[in-house]
Order: structure tokens, then sequence, then C-alpha cells
């Protein structure tokens, strides 16, 4: 079982930073769509401060107050949230070790299934956290649009190559004037439908659409970002401001280990565990628009 080693994944290991890094905060998608707020141990407070639009007045030599508008504040919370591996040395050693050292080869450095695990992991944590983040449950971020009564509902029609542009068109028209110039704006659309979009894009005919080397779509100078997981016919605007991604990212550094079970059971197996704390939320439903079919 030379292939373990015994190494102790601590705050202060270099690894255990770049798994919590890559697995958390590695998704391009994740850093486009949410305000990232870590260190949350259970739940944090968020503070937004309304006052009235005519905060400018017309000079004269008296004192009008406006008054002190309107401070809402909003609690969230971050959930517990685990990941439970099992893998076989034999397995590590016939799948991947054997293409790394094989007749011919020039690597002169062993990997170990702990680096194995560590690195493969982070990469299907990402990948998971994208799927969480746009599904369609209580804890998704799609679930808590749907839930909450203040965010603007748009109807729409199954999307297609035909219809579309007509289709978003809905949705940007929902948009509140107060959201509709703002810098941090986009467009979420769901990973089947995008191809839709892509083709209508590289058509000349239709100027509202375009896009760039790197097949970033813009509706109107809006950007539109791919969010898998979300389910199909679904379309949402939103500022990245207004939406959170709250995470530990402190204690958390200390939460990983990989146990080579021979040494206790003595079944050839490594196993990797790790528990973190985050959650997907946003704080003023009034300027999110949520278009899906009936």
């Amino acid at each position: 079982m030379a292939l373990v080693d015994s190494t102790v994944y601590t705050a202060e290991n270099e690894m255990v930073g770049e798994f919590w890094q890559k697995a958390l905060l590695g998704s391009e998608v994740l850093n486009e769509v949410f305000t990232i707020m870590p260190g949350v141990k259970n739940s944090i407070k968020l503070n937004q401060w309304d006052l009235d639009d005519t905060i400018i007045q017309d000079a004269d030599c008296a004192f009008s107050n406006l008054g002190e508008g309107t401070l809402s504040e909003k609690t969230f919370s971050v959930a517990d949230k685990k990941v439970n591996l099992q893998y076989c040395i034999s397995t590590f050693e016939q799948n991947y070790l054997h293409s790394l050292i094989a007749n011919g080869s020039n690597n002169t450095e062993v990997p170990t299934v702990n680096s194995f695990l560590i690195d493969s992991s982070a990469e299907k944590v990402a990948d998971g956290m994208v799927k969480y983040a746009f599904a369609a449950t209580a804890d998704g971020l799609i679930g808590k649009f749907l839930a909450d009564a203040g965010v603007v509902d748009v109807t729409i029609n199954a999307l297609s190559a035909t219809n579309a542009l007509d289709e978003i068109a809905k949705v940007y028209l929902a948009i509140p004037a107060e959201v509709i110039a703002k810098e941090d704006l986009f467009i979420g659309i769901d990973e089947a439908s995008a191809r839709y979009f892509k083709l209508a894009a590289f058509d000349t005919t239709v100027p509202e659409l375009t896009i760039n080397e790197g097949l970033q779509l813009r509706y109107l100078g809006i950007p539109m970002i791919v969010c898998d997981g979300m389910g199909a016919n679904t379309i949402f605007a939103a500022r990245k401001s207004n939406l959170l991604y709250l995470t530990d990212l402190e204690s958390d550094y200390s939460d990983l280990q990989v146990i080579n079970m021979y040494e206790t059971t003595g079944e050839p197996n490594v196993r990797f565990v790790t528990r973190f704390k985050m959650s997907f939320d946003f704080m003023i439903p009034e300027e999110v628009v949520l278009a899906q079919t009936v």
C-alpha cells in the first residue's frame, strides 16, 4: 500500500488550500454570476438602505429633510454539505497509474492515490456546485426564485430555433427600469437553449443578438451566461451584486481527510472525506426576472 502516503491534511497543507480554491471557487460560471461571500460560519445578516430617488433638491435657505429612508435586513444561512468517496487501490493501479508508467514512459514521479483523489475530487465538486447552484430545488437558485412572490415572473413558450429571440424579448421587457442600465446585469440561459441563441447570433439580420470570438453572447448589450444545471426553457435576468454565493472557506480548510482503510480494516481501499458549508441566494426579489414555460 505504498501508493497511499501518510500525509495529515491540515489547513497549512498546500494541497488542502488548492483543493478548496478549485472545488469551491474554481468554476468560471459561478464567478461570473455570483457575488462570493466567504467566512460565513452559520448565518449572516445583510442590510440594504433604500432612499427616495429625489435626493437632489432645489437650493434654498431652509433644511428640507428627506427622512432616513428604509433600512431592510435579510438573514442568509449556509447548509452543511459533505463528500464521501471510496477508491480501490487496484482500480487506481489499473486505470490511472498504468498509463503513466507504461513502457517507454518518461515519468519519474509516481503519484499517490491521495493526490489523485484530491485533485480529481476538486474538479468533480466544482462541476457539481454549478449544477447545484441553478437547480429548481429548495436549495437551488431557481427554486428560491420560484418560492419568492417578489420575483418578476414571465411566461414563455418552449424555446426553439425559430422563436428564441421572441421569447427572450419578453424577459428583456420585464426587466425593471432601475436595473436595466446596471453594468452587472446579465441574462442566464439554460444549456439546451444556448445553441438556439448561438445560431441566431450568426445571422447578420439579427442585430440585437451578438457573439464574439469566444462565443460570448449578448442580447442588446446585456451578457448572456449559460448556467449548467438549469432546467430547459428557463431564462432569468439579474444583477451579479444581487446574487450571493455564501461559503465558509476558513474552518473548511481543516476538514479534509484521506483515509487508508488497509491500516484499519485491512480493505485495499482509500476513502476521501470532507465537509463544507455553502448556499446560493439573492437579496432583492423585485430585481430578478424569471421566465419559464407554463
